[in-house]
């Protein structure tokens, strides 16, 4: 009989102490988000638990930006040709280096026109389909390093400061704007969590519930 009586108290309080281990954990983790003394849902970062390398996802995502980006920036300078007269190859002004120039007009309508969709649809499609601070810089740095190897496939390595200026410079301005906009979008997204009042009341009625059972299994064994 003492056996069994002893037996059901140590499983109440295992209970008991596994449920103020969940309710301790849920307090540190308000601790940690700076609003453990106050009322209402928590504010914290989105969880992301650590995520499998899927080399498939990642190809498919490096290939829909590269081609969203190029199809943007054909239309933009179809436009672009269409509202000024222009009468260039649209894959030239895409791919050609000579073509990003401060010398001309034409010159500085396709750097306009570059800029307009580095910071427009690429930027849009990125913060869109990627979500995530630390993957904007990967993610642009490959776009353009892409974009250098087909500008030099297509019209040779670029050697004019122009192209290098606006290549890198756009770059840098994507990755900080998109890792800006996802951090405050979508990683530092609130979270709901319980109200600590909330966290009380459940602590002390499992606390109750623990002491019941077992002072009912003492009554039975009697």
């Amino acid at each position: 009989m003492y056996n069994k009586e002893e037996e059901k108290e140590e499983k109440a309080q295992n209970k008991t102490n596994h449920n103020n281990s969940a309710n301790m954990a849920l307090r540190r983790l308000q601790g940690w988000s700076g609003l453990g003394g106050q009322s209402g849902p928590i504010a914290s970062g989105s969880f992301y638990g650590r995520e499998p390398f899927n080399p498939y996802l990642i190809v498919l995502q490096i290939a829909f930006l590269q081609a969203g980006f190029y199809l943007s920036l054909s239309f933009t300078y179809f436009v672009a040709n269409e509202l000024s007269g222009l009468q260039d190859s649209v894959l030239d002004q895409m791919f050609l280096y000579s073509k990003l120039t401060t010398e001309t007009v034409p010159g500085w309508i396709n750097i306009g026109c570059y800029g307009v969709v580095s910071l427009g649809p690429y930027m849009l499609a990125l913060v869109t389909f990627i979500r995530r601070a630390k993957k904007c810089l990967d993610y642009t740095v490959t776009l353009y390093f892409i974009h250098l190897i087909v500008c030099t496939i297509y019209g040779g390595f670029p050697k004019t400061w122009v192209w290098w200026v606006m290549t890198i410079g756009m770059a840098a301005l994507v990755t900080v704007l998109s890792e800006f906009i996802c951090m405050k979008f979508f990683d530092l997204k609130d979270i709901a969590i319980r109200e600590p009042n909330e966290n009380k009341e459940s602590e002390a009625k499992n606390k109750s519930a623990g002491t019941k059972e077992a002072a009912g299994g003492s009554a039975e064994d009697v």
